[in-house]
């Protein structure tokens, strides 16, 4: 309906133009009336692994059995005071978007520099307000719902985990590790090793 409004025919319609008219690139989510959680935000800023499987959409046409791993660091502006994110991608592209966080859940949009494609991440943190109160609480795992456009424009909804890395040993590009590799930690293995549960049936 949105997209019929602004003029083009369908979603995927929409994905593909970049007109002057109307820049994909310039598209935003604003909440001016809800405080976003800044507390929230703050422990989330860092260098974060995070970890998927984008799957065939029948699993068992998967060619190798392999985890990726993509680099995303997530910072606050010094002038806007906005919470920024980059994240690596395949092929040495690069996203780059805004975090937002409103009461327990955490937002992400990200568009590429590469191509027309945009990411949207969203994330429950249950009881982070009480979490919070513990001046030793650290945030080590996030697990996102993540929607996107594949290259052969079908919408992909996968399950991704982020987990903080350590700034000093950090590799910023994006990599495809075998599913047994000693580079994925196995608690990440076990959650995504599942295949039913690691790619969202939308239809």
């Amino acid at each position: 309906m949105i997209v019929k409004v602004l003029g083009y025919s369908s979603y995927i319609d929409f994905i593909n133009s970049n007109t002057e008219s109307f820049n994909f690139n310039d598209l935003r989510i604003e909440m001016n009336n809800v405080k976003q959680n800044t507390e929230l935000l703050d422990r989330l800023a860092g260098c974060w692994y995070s970890y998927n499987r984008n799957l065939p959409e029948n699993p068992l046409q998967a060619k190798d059995n392999r985890i990726w791993r993509s680099a995303t660091e997530i910072y606050k502006s010094e002038t806007t005071g906005e919470y920024f994110v980059e994240r690596s991608g395949g092929d040495r592209h690069k996203y780059f978007g805004k975090v937002t966080a409103y009461s327990d859940y955490v937002f992400i949009i990200m568009n590429s520099n590469t191509f027309i494609r945009q990411r949207h991440f969203i994330s429950r943190i249950k009881d982070i307000k009480e979490k919070l109160k513990n001046p030793e609480y650290k945030l080590h795992e996030l697990h996102f719902i993540s929607t996107c456009i594949s290259f052969n424009q079908e919408p992909i909804a996968l399950f991704e985990i982020f987990q903080k890395a350590d700034r000093k040993t950090f590799v910023t590009d994006s990599i495809s590790f075998p599913i047994d590799s000693d580079e994925i930690p196995k608690s990440i293995v076990q959650q995504l090793e599942d295949t039913e549960s690691n790619r969202i049936d939308y239809k």
